[in-house]
């Protein structure tokens, strides 16, 4: 199994060496392994047998070419980016029933390093959908978005979420809050 050096950005540089089947195999294992650690996948700089490794793109999502997309706003003009889907979730089907009305979330990482949450309110006349959407800086961000319509995180922002964290590491950060 590779051997990685992992180099993170805290108050001052810490260097750690973890054993990996690729670099955010090993970053996973360095967070199970020690507490307190401070940055995310990208910010972490990584070496196998001394000579640097580019990481990020090992992230899932960035497995696929990144695509362009237009969201509509209400009352406001389109947002427009290039970028990956990295999680969805809705309510649209409860014990094999469709609702006439349905929530949804939608997480996208942008290829500036942003992250967009989508959160809309859909029903069977898409004339009457409502939509929230908001750029996020930081993981911290993204929970802060998923939690500003309602107060707190609901099922279907979880379900978001997992699957946004699953594709994307650095939203590991968003698991919990640090403070």
């Amino acid at each position: 199994m590779p051997r990685y050096t992992i180099h993170t950005r805290q108050a001052h540089r810490v260097t750690y060496t973890i054993f990996g089947e690729s670099p955010l195999d090993a970053w996973d294992e360095l967070l199970d392994q020690e507490d307190g650690i401070v940055g995310t996948f990208s910010d972490a700089h990584i070496e196998l047998d001394g000579k640097p490794v580019d990481h990020v793109s090992s992230a899932p999502y960035r497995s696929r070419p990144a695509q362009p997309y237009r969201l509509e706003r209400n009352n406001s003009i389109p947002l427009t980016f290039d970028g990956w889907k990295v999680g969805g979730a809705d309510s649209r089907q409860t014990s094999g029933v469709s609702k006439a009305a349905w929530s949804e979330v939608t997480i996208y990482r942008t290829t500036t390093n942003k992250w967009v949450v989508v959160q809309a309110r859909r029903t069977a006349k898409p004339a009457d959908d409502r939509a929230i959407i908001r750029v996020c800086e930081q993981p911290a961000d993204v929970i802060a978005a998923l939690t500003a319509r309602e107060g707190y995180l609901t099922k279907v922002g979880v379900a978001a979420l997992t699957e946004a964290i699953d594709s994307d590491p650095d939203l590991e950060a968003a698991r919990e809050e640090r403070i």
